[in-house]
């Protein structure tokens, strides 16, 4: 069922970044005389003794908890060779072995539960006290992903745990799943980006649809017709990719260095309106192979959609209508690629509302639109923001901010409350 919801208790292990607790590696390290200059207000991602707390932290577990985490699929074989593990080998297991003086776990068990750990472990990001934490579950390792999945999750409470919810219906038999990379890429970048952090390739029924569920996000125009350039097999990173009309034909090594180009710029631009305006618009006019839902598109419309998003009241009518537009356009891929009640949904909903109650204030004041069709809109925004709640009231970070909107604009509709719009 829809929104049925599965709870995961608090994992085996926490890493917390930010924040500081008295747990068993602190005594250790303490009984060992050493010390760092990491303080709780200095950025920790600069700070490489961090990157051995947490697989300290599993090895002092107790001996039942560590033979549970050891059970989990760590794909080391995989990982050994990477410059990475080259370096936990160098940092991590000699800070253990030699520093700490644990000599009872050999470097194969240490390097073993870092890559448990990059293989199963979850990232929780809380915006209360900038608080950013790996945890591991233990049955939620478990999940299968899938690049278009049926299940979002979120983290409750101070002992964190993990809340998995079905964002659709989930029948008898059905996979229960979850996405471990990003929606918004296309299918080589997303098949790449799970490689080297999963150790996988993915084979789900979106990355093997060369169309995508006809969005097309991977492809780009041909530049003799204009139709669709899609990949031949895309399970195989080497496939030409052929023009769907006239079947041009283009090598991966070009598309690769295309998409790569183009990933430098959209990451290399100033992520202000104004620059993503313009690049959205050069890369969209003749006779440029870019449509509008290849996914590097779609990245700069996101962004642009959150930048506008954070300042409403200060767009130009002509760029509140564009903030609609990229909303609604942004929810329509939402529905194919991540439906139902999936977060990307969720916020997209709230955006809407948000451009809408602005856009109609404005117009009522200029004496644009009448009362009665004010109100008739605000009442259509306060069904965009319903649907909203349903997807977003269990968020930790949004609950409060959602209910206060949800009576907000009740009193809007209600005629005593139209003079305030």
């Amino acid at each position: 069922t829809v929104g049925a919801v599965v709870v995961a208790r608090r994992g085996v292990v926490i890493r917390t970044r930010g924040l500081h607790g008295s747990m068993a590696e602190c005594s250790l390290m303490k009984g060992k005389f050493f010390q760092t200059q990491i303080t709780q207000h200095s950025p920790p991602k600069k700070e490489s003794a961090y990157c051995t707390i947490m697989p300290i932290r599993c090895l002092l577990l107790p001996p039942d908890k560590l033979k549970q985490l050891l059970q989990l699929e760590s794909h080391l074989e995989k990982r050994r060779n990477t410059t990475l593990y080259k370096a936990l080998e160098v940092n991590v297991v000699g800070f253990v072995r030699e520093c700490l003086g644990l000599k009872d776990f050999d470097e194969e068990t240490i390097l073993r539960i870092a890559a448990i750990l990059d293989t199963n472990a979850f990232e929780v990001r809380r915006s209360a006290g900038n608080v950013r934490i790996r945890g591991l579950y233990l049955q939620a390792a478990m999940l299968s992903h899938d690049c278009r999945p049926n299940t979002k999750h979120h983290f409750a409470g101070d002992d964190f745990t993990l809340v998995l919810t079905a964002t659709r219906d989930i029948k008898r038999g059905d996979v229960v799943s979850a996405t471990y990379t990003q929606t918004l890429w296309g299918t080589p970048a997303r098949r790449a980006h799970l490689l080297e952090t999963k150790c996988f390739n993915c084979t789900c029924e979106r990355c093997s649809d060369p169309a995508e569920f006809d969005t097309y996000l991977s492809c780009i125009l041909c530049s003799k017709c204009k139709g669709y350039v899609v990949c031949s097999d895309p399970l195989d990173k080497a496939s030409d990719w052929m023009c769907q009309n006239c079947s041009h034909k283009i090598t991966a090594r070009q598309m690769l260095q295309g998409n790569e180009t183009f990933r430098k710029e959209l990451e290399g631009v100033e992520k202000s309106v104004s620059e993503l305006e313009s690049l959205i618009h050069r890369y969209l006019e003749d006779p440029s192979v870019f449509h509008e839902r290849n996914y590097h598109i779609v990245q700069a419309k996101h962004a642009l959609s959150q930048l506008y998003g954070a300042m409403l009241t200060e767009l130009s009518d002509k760029q509140l209508i564009n903030a609609e537009n990229l909303c609604r356009e942004l929810l329509a891929l939402g529905d194919i690629l991540d439906p139902g009640l999936s977060r990307f949904r969720g916020s997209l909903l709230y955006d809407l509302q948000a451009v809408k109650v602005v856009m109609t204030k404005r117009q009522f004041e200029n004496k644009q639109i009448t009362k009665d069709e004010a109100q008739e809109t605000m009442k259509e925004v306060l069904d965009i923001l319903q649907q909203a709640t349903q997807i977003l009231s269990n968020e930790p970070d949004l609950a409060y901010l959602i209910q206060h909107r949800v009576q907000e604009l009740a009193d809007m509709c209600s005629n005593e409350a139209t003079n305030a719009l």
